[in-house]
């Protein structure tokens, strides 16, 4: 059985800055839709998993409210508030997916210190408020109602019904004249003069292609509303990630609006701001020309604008947050109180010291994890990474770009062999191979590193699902999981593919679709010709296929089949993270060493193993933790290394 010890370094003072524990990356289990602003300037963060957070300033510090939606269950499910509208500073609703019948919302009348709960008629999961500062609010949702209040949120009344259960009511802009324009979750558009009390149907911008320029989403048959409103005697849409407008006549006649990906403006329609496909932040002016703003770009996929008064904040799906006005846009990362290890989303170890990427930060920590300091900020989300040597590190961003970092100097220094090639995961065969999957679409690609990723070259490319797995076989074979459903097999130097589709899943009682293997994947090869493929299937649960003929066909087996959960190479073997093979257990918590058909024991762990990775050097790191029946509790992760006997 191998040893273990904490990853120690005996230079600890060296390891840079310490990530203080009064700022922290503000560590959220769900997802965030919408970021929420009041008019002095106070944000508003509600993670879907229930709680909800919020600061009194773009720079201030981030703390957890007393609001949480999650206590609020429905056939099983947890609710969750999507957002905070905001009549005044201290008058505020909290709506989305709120009540058993999902008729409830929450009011405050003290800033956020307290919550009240409401109940409006009938029930519906709410996309959108419209809210203004002398207290008339319109919202509407997943049943395409319009409700409405005239007491600031105190109470709501159910007014009309633009939309059915089928398009549903996305977003809604009121004017303060009665005028609005409500956009469905689907190619529909309506308008009302009354207050909302009757609504007439308009042409789309989609309606009018022709004319107006508008596309099919490129990689989805969806043709959602994604934004609606009133600016300067124009009506202005956002429809597949573009922008229109057009004057507010009958017929409509929609205009692209220069190269804008989403708009925003203030509740008056006296403001508006946008993002162009570059990520560059811009001012509209009454003209709709657009005047760039200098500074911080949208670095990651955008999520949500906001305006209040004359200033733009913006959400990306990272958590990143930005603040542009007239003068200039900038970038900050949420801080909160609490452990920095929490929001850590993948950590490796070179050397003496473990490194740890959080979407937003790359930390390095030389007391085995106990504390952790801030090495490097991120605008673009930080996805993974993998140690070179002692003091350079491979890293990816959501965006697909690779860097290597040099812990000496802490400069980042773009790959250039990868320039253009959108990474999406990396495979470490063993010290001296790597192999890069991209994402790219529709022609997807394999490539090889044989100098630990500084200089990469072309494996093999297909027309296609990028990969989402990958191992060499025993006889030196690449063998690639496809997102398709199909294996492809390489025979390097020549890449002579081999596809084979994998069936679906025998699910009793459930219709069989085209296989969607989410996450989870495994793949290991016994020898030349026996091989096993293990995969979460969305809503269908873990299932592995087996092959006995080098992957030209497969066949649905038994999951003990292949118990492992990872498998990652190790000497020309491989180490695999398993339950208790031959009893129940509650975890995975023992790591075993494949060879061929055989596998031995050589650790046995109090608590799960959640992760599992070798350095350069052929050190073994494995991640703990203690409590993994709750997903979202990260906080007492650890991690420790494993000495396996010299060769």
């Amino acid at each position: 059985m191998w040893t273990a010890s904490q990853v120690v370094s005996s230079a600890g003072s060296n390891a840079g800055p310490r990530s203080q524990a009064s700022r922290v990356e503000l560590h959220v289990t769900g997802r965030v839709k919408e970021i929420s602003v009041s008019p002095s300037g106070a944000s508003w963060l509600m993670d879907s998993d229930g709680p909800s957070y919020h600061a009194d300033g773009f720079d201030a510090l981030w703390s957890r409210s007393s609001l949480d939606c999650s206590t609020l269950v429905r056939f099983s499910r947890s609710g969750q508030c999507d957002r905070v509208t905001f009549f005044t500073d201290s008058v505020a609703i909290a709506t989305g997916y709120v009540g058993q019948h999902n008729d409830e919302y929450f009011w405050t009348g003290d800033a956020g210190r307290t919550w009240e709960r409401r109940k409006f008629p009938a029930g519906e999961w709410i996309y959108d408020v419209f809210a203004t500062a002398r207290g008339e609010a319109w919202m509407g949702g997943s049943r395409g109602s319009v409700y409405h209040s005239r007491d600031a949120g105190r109470t709501f009344t159910l007014l009309s019904q633009p939309y059915d259960n089928g398009s549903r009511m996305h977003r809604i802009f009121m004017t303060a004249g009665g005028h609005g324009i409500a956009g469905a979750l689907g190619n529909e558009l309506r308008v009302t003069r009354d207050g909302g009390r009757t609504w007439t149907a308009i042409a789309t911008p989609l309606d009018q292609r022709p004319t107006s320029g508008a596309k099919p989403a490129e990689h989805s048959p969806e043709k959602d509303i994604q934004n609606v409103a009133f600016f300067n005697g124009q009506l202005v849409v956002q429809q597949n990630d573009a922008v229109f407008a057009s004057p507010d006549v009958t017929p409509v006649r929609w205009r692209r609006v220069g190269t804008l990906v989403a708009f925003e403006t203030d509740r008056d329609g006296s403001a508006a701001f946008g993002v162009e496909r570059d990520g560059r932040f811009v001012r509209i002016d009454a003209s709709l020309a657009l005047a760039p703003i200098p500074g911080a770009r949208l670095k990651g996929e955008l999520e949500d604008l906001h305006v209040e008064g004359s200033v733009l904040y913006a959400l990306d799906a990272s958590l990143g947050l930005y603040r542009a006005d007239a003068q200039g846009a900038r970038f900050a990362v949420p801080h909160s109180e609490g452990d920095a290890a929490a929001s850590l989303t993948m950590v490796r170890r070179a050397g003496d010291k473990l490194w740890g990427v959080t979407p937003h930060g790359l930390y390095a920590s030389t007391d085995g994890g106990a504390t952790w300091g801030l090495e490097q900020t991120s605008a673009t989300a930080l996805v993974g990474l993998d140690a070179r040597n002692a003091d350079e590190l491979f890293l990816w961003n959501a965006r697909g770009e690779a860097s290597i970092f040099d812990a000496r100097t802490r400069r980042l220094t773009a790959v250039r062999s990868l320039a253009g090639v959108p990474v999406g995961s990396l495979v470490v065969v063993d010290p001296g191979l790597w192999l890069v999957l991209d994402r790219a679409r529709p022609q997807a690609g394999a490539w090889r590193s044989d100098d630990r990723g500084a200089t990469w070259t072309p494996l093999d490319t297909w027309k296609g699902a990028p990969a989402i797995a990958a191992v060499v076989s025993p006889d030196h074979d690449v063998v690639l999981w496809l997102g398709d459903n199909t294996v492809r097999r390489l025979k390097p130097p020549v890449s002579t593919g081999v596809l084979a589709g994998i069936p679906a899943p025998r699910v009793r009682s459930v219709p069989v679709a085209p296989l969607h293997v989410s996450c989870c994947t495994s793949v290991y090869f016994a020898d030349a010709d026996h091989g096993l493929l293990r995969g979460y299937v969305h809503h269908l649960g873990d299932h592995v296929w087996a092959t006995q003929d080098g992957g030209a066909r497969w066949s649905e087996v038994d999951a003990a089949t292949l118990p492992y959960r990872r498998i990652v190479p190790f000497r020309g073997e491989a180490l695999a993270v398993a339950a208790r093979i031959d009893e129940d257990d509650d975890g995975e918590r023992e790591l075993y060493v494949l060879q061929g058909t055989n596998r031995r024991l050589v650790y046995r762990a109090t608590e799960q193993i959640s992760d599992v990775s070798v350095d350069p050097s052929g050190n073994v790191l494995i991640e703990l933790d203690p409590t993994p029946e709750t997903f979202s509790d990260t906080s007492g992760r650890h991690w420790l290394a494993l000495q396996p006997p010299a060769q």
